[in-house]
């Protein structure tokens, strides 16, 4: 099955071009004489659109070989969870566009992986986890993106990606092999000078047997703030996260389980989280640049599974502790000529 799916995927890549449409020809006398060659109406990498843009169709077909040696706990003698996989993401997308302010868009996610060891009484696999075939990676319906200026809303709802800042925080993570989506709202105020967006919604636990579903013991929202109108900054983001987590999904990174879950294995509690991102305009500072995301949370988390009743003598409520916690990130650079 694998197999088939490949061919068909790579299959798709090929007739691409041929689907997009006509194509502008030149023959050589003409090229010649007029010394002009049109561009071609397709280009590789350009999704595939009909009916005057109002059904858009993307194709992406990604494969990275992948070896995890020594990776866990740099320890010679434990190497049960030493694999490599050649790494397989296939994802078709559609999206209809009756209006301009209205997109309702679809797109089916196959995630799996080669070559890696199968599972067994001494050896768990390292990379099964990551395969996920037939999967609907994102689904929503989005209001918004009106031609009147006067109307600066959008609206998204449904299973979609959330991306903020440098994704330090909060992201698709696309670099991995599923990728991450949520089940949300969001709502967006947008400007020339400003951008707010407010979301809430649960993150999505990929199953590799069962149709992906969201962790409504999660809840997740947030107010995020972009703004240009700060002289020197080509952004200047203020934002704010609350999330709520009432239990743990079980994680199964090393089982023989036949229903492969990735668990979301953060330890219950509530989360307040506050922050800001700059990042220098280059115009400004001519070579030098810079950028610095600075994060502090508060709130109260169960005491995570493994940490015991005592540490160094000294009990630990293991039903609730407060949180306090910082983090930050400053970069600098300079350009030569």
């Amino acid at each position: 099955m694998k197999k088939y799916l490949t061919l068909v995927a790579l299959a798709l890549a090929w007739v691409a071009p041929s689907m997009a449409g006509d194509t502008a020809y030149v023959d050589s006398k003409s090229m010649v004489d007029s010394k002009i060659l049109e561009e071609p109406s397709w280009k590789l990498g350009d999704p595939l659109s009909v009916a005057d843009g109002k059904v858009v169709f993307d194709v992406q077909i990604r494969y990275r070989l992948e070896n995890r040696n020594n990776w866990i706990d740099f320890n010679d003698n434990y190497d049960l969870r030493d694999d490599m996989a050649l790494l397989q993401r296939l994802r078709f997308g559609m999206a209809i566009n009756p209006t301009d302010w209205l997109t309702i868009y679809g797109q089916f996610q196959n995630s799996q992986t080669f070559f890696d060891e199968p599972a067994g009484p001494l050896h768990n696999r390292e990379f099964v986890t990551i395969d996920d075939p037939y999967q609907l990676h994102q689904a929503y319906i989005e209001i918004g993106k009106f031609k009147d200026p006067n109307i600066p809303l959008n609206f998204k709802v449904g299973r979609q990606k959330l991306k903020y800042g440098q994704q330090r925080l909060v992201g698709s993570f696309e670099w991995d092999n599923l990728a991450r989506v949520f089940d949300a709202l969001k709502l967006q105020y947008k400007t020339k000078q400003t951008e707010v967006d407010f979301f809430a919604g649960y993150v999505v636990v990929p199953e590799s047997d069962e149709f992906n579903s969201p962790d409504t013991e999660d809840l997740f929202l947030g107010l995020y703030n972009h703004n240009k109108f700060i002289k020197g900054l080509k952004k200047a983001d203020f934002f704010l996260y609350w999330r709520s987590k009432s239990d743990r999904e079980r994680s199964t990174v090393y089982t023989n389980q036949e229903n492969q879950v990735l668990g979301n294995g953060a330890p219950p509690g509530d989360y307040a989280t506050i922050g800001i991102l700059l990042d220098s305009d280059p115009k400004v500072f001519g070579p030098w640049d810079f950028n610095t995301v600075i994060v502090g949370q508060v709130g109260a988390v169960s005491n995570p599974i493994g940490l015991g009743a005592n540490v160094a003598g000294n009990p630990i409520n293991v039903n609730r502790q407060d949180l306090a916690a910082f983090a930050a990130h400053v970069e600098g650079g300079y350009t030569f000529k």
